[in-house]
């Protein structure tokens, strides 16, 4: 096994609401998902996307974060760790009203996934949106947490609502760390 392979890798030709990665392999230590995406909804500006591990809908999420946006709007704070049924804002999603062909981008890794004797497994993340036509950016980093001691074995990535969807040339790719 080399130090880095990718597990599985795509962009979209259409709209989707969802992206899974299923069966996951143990092979690894720590994973890397690297996320680039847009929606249809109308305005210009960004939206957070959720998560779900191994399928879970359960309170068994939570987020802890914050952002900043040139306007000088900042926040910083926990979304109740634990008490969720998704990892909120797990990534940014430009709307449509940015300049076409512009996409966020979110990086997230996962260490220790497979380990069964943690009982949270952590989430760590960014995400940037940034754009010359408007000169507006936004910049987010947190920690998303899912509590179980299972091995992550599929990751869910999905729109902030059905209603805006992924758009085609939104892409992603998830890899394994030796």
């Amino acid at each position: 096994m080399a130090d880095f392979e990718i597990i599985a890798e795509g962009v979209l030709t259409g709209t989707s609401n969802t992206i899974d990665f299923t069966s996951i392999p143990s092979t690894y230590s720590h994973l890397e998902l690297l996320f680039s995406a847009r929606s249809n909804k109308a305005g210009a500006s960004s939206d957070g996307g959720e998560m779900l591990v191994n399928g879970d809908t359960g309170s068994n999420y939570g987020f802890c974060g914050g952002y900043a946006v040139n306007s000088g709007y900042s926040y910083i704070g926990p979304l109740d760790p634990g008490t969720r049924n998704q990892i909120d804002n797990a990534l940014r999603i430009v709307n449509a009203g940015m300049p076409t062909g512009v996409f966020s981008v979110t990086r997230m890794m996962i260490p220790n996934y497979t380990n069964t004797s943690v009982q949270t497994k952590g989430i760590l993340g960014t995400s940037t949106t940034a754009t010359t036509t408007t000169a507006t950016w936004w910049t987010q980093f947190g920690l998303g947490s899912w509590v179980s001691t299972a091995a992550i074995t599929q990751l869910t990535i999905y729109s902030e609502s059905v209603s805006y969807p992924f758009v085609a040339g939104s892409s992603y790719w998830l890899g394994g760390w030796a």
